[in-house]
């Protein structure tokens, strides 16, 4: 009981970690939906997607404040 907890609480970190780095690629609010929800199920694997995405942006990003 306690493991199945354990799990359910860090597949519903990964789907909201997962909707906001969406938020954070300019997704739409469904495109933030179906983000957080392929978080849920795919935990880790959609979140190394994510963050791929998220440090190609970066430079783009960084280049604007400098």
């Amino acid at each position: 009981m306690g493991i199945q907890v354990a799990l359910l609480g860090l597949a519903l970190v990964s789907a909201l970690i997962c909707a906001r780095w969406a938020m954070e690629l300019g997704f739409s609010q469904f495109g933030q939906l179906l983000w957080g929800l392929a978080g849920f199920v795919g935990g880790p694997v959609v979140l190394l997607i994510l963050y791929v995405r998220l440090l190609r942006v970066a430079p783009d990003s960084a280049r604007r404040w400098f």
